[in-house]
């Protein structure tokens, strides 16, 4: 059964005009391609196109992230052709899509798609892994996409066998913004993820929604106090807190520790280790999972859904492994004065000697967004900054190839030079270019 549509208010004066669609079946699944036929060859020389994994929410279906596709492709194209880059640097988008597990063309139990409050006694297990399953799913179809939409194939709706996928964002929206987080950490291939009112804490989230949901397994019993039975229960049993550390951003990149921190009533903040081991390995981490990607977190702060504080702990950790200026300072016991006064009484920090900026030349950027008023929705203002983002990526992409062009060019004159034994400039009339 349908819910509300999160994406139903991303464009409420008119919707974006049409794009073209094609649906491929590709290792089993109906995967959606979006924007092949507004691929622009005059413009492109190079034949490169960045591809946009679009994920949507729950109890949604692909068909509801068209109009976002639409969108941003219509707004790229437009930028590409008033752009001055040279064509051969220049880059094509188009978007492709897919019915999550468990959704739409690929429905088997309706049951396992509804929370607690609505029957469901397994919403932490079932959501969990409908959604790491389809990060899965993105990385079992990003390499064959090619081999079904570019060359001389009978369905094939660019008929140039000379365009190659050369880059990967990834866009989810509430369920699909969880997923996008596992397919930016897991997918090497993804370079930039763009995720709307989603977390990358699914214990908290699952233990915020406990507490609301007064499930037997948070209230306080045999002298414990609330959610202190939670972790470890029917409703969160141990092999899915074994799952969420292997997969999960938290419980990937801080371990049950910080887990277990969902049940305070308190933040707490982990940073990179007291001693230089264990800061070199966090930084190990970093670089594997995080390094040299874009994410755009874009968040209401009126959503009851997926709420920002659920989401804001790790985002602050990442925040303050990016900035060597940021307001926490080395310490020690005086770590707590340093936070903002509104931030003492939500916020405690435990490790942070050496934590403050200690991946700041790694290359990640981080833009996180909350907006007053709004809920557990998409709206225009957000999608302008999904524009704004892209738009971003798409221009480092193009400068990069650029820069490769050149260094290239660069290296062949400098090789034609020693073989021949003068500069090339020499041999044009009069030394001169």
């Amino acid at each position: 059964m349908a819910g509300p549509d999160p994406t139903a208010s991303a464009f409420p004066k008119r919707p974006p005009p049409l794009i073209s669609k094609y649906e491929y079946f590709i290792a089993g699944i109906y995967v959606t391609v979006y924007g092949l036929k507004e691929l622009i060859p005059a413009t492109t020389q190079g034949r490169k196109v960045a591809c946009i994994w679009l994920l949507h929410p729950r109890l949604q279906t692909h068909k509801c992230m068209e109009p976002l596709a639409a969108s941003i492709i219509h707004e790229w194209n437009e930028k590409v052709l008033k752009s001055t880059h040279d064509r051969r640097d220049k880059v094509g988008l188009i978007a492709a899509s897919f019915d999550q597990r468990n959704h739409g063309s690929r429905g088997v139990d309706p049951m396992a798609n509804e929370p607690w409050t609505k029957g469901n006694k397994n919403h932490a297990r079932d959501m969990f892994s409908i959604y790491h399953g389809t990060a899965l799913d993105v990385s079992s179809i990003l390499p064959l996409l090619p081999a079904y939409i570019f060359g001389p194939q009978p369905t094939v709706s660019v008929n140039e066998a000379f365009w190659t996928i050369s880059h990967n964002f990834v866009l989810g929206v509430s369920l699909g913004g969880h997923a996008a987080w596992h397919c930016l950490m897991h997918e090497p291939r993804i370079t930039a993820a763009i995720i709307i009112v989603g977390c990358p804490d699914f214990t908290r989230l699952m233990a915020d929604r406990a507490m609301y949901s007064r499930l037997d397994s948070w209230v306080a019993a045999d002298g414990l106090g609330p959610g202190a039975r939670f972790l470890g229960s029917a409703h969160f049993p141990s092999g899915l807190m074994d799952a969420v550390q292997q997969a999960d951003p938290v419980g990937m990149m801080l371990g049950e520790p910080a887990m277990r921190t969902a049940l305070l009533n308190v933040n707490t903040l982990y940073g990179a280790g007291t001693n230089q081991a264990m800061r070199d390995v966090m930084v190990q981490k970093m670089r594997k999972y995080f390094g040299g990607k874009s994410i755009l977190n874009l968040s209401g702060k009126a959503d009851k859904m997926v709420p920002y504080r659920c989401s804001e702990t790790f985002i602050l950790w990442l925040k303050e492994a990016l900035n060597p200026d940021g307001p926490f300072a080395f310490g020690g016991k005086n770590m707590r004065e340093k936070l903002r006064p509104e931030d003492r009484s939500r916020f405690t920090l435990k490790e942070v000697i050496g934590f403050r900026g200690f991946f700041a030349d790694g290359g990640l950027k981080l833009r996180d967004i909350q907006y007053e008023g709004v809920g557990h929705e998409v709206t225009p203002k957000m999608m302008r900054e999904v524009h704004k983002f892209v738009a971003e990526e798409l221009d480092k992409v193009q400068k990069g190839l650029k820069d490769k062009r050149e260094a290239e060019f660069k290296a062949e004159m400098t090789k034609l030079e020693a073989d021949i034994g003068e500069t090339w400039v020499d041999r044009l009339p009069g030394g001169k270019m």
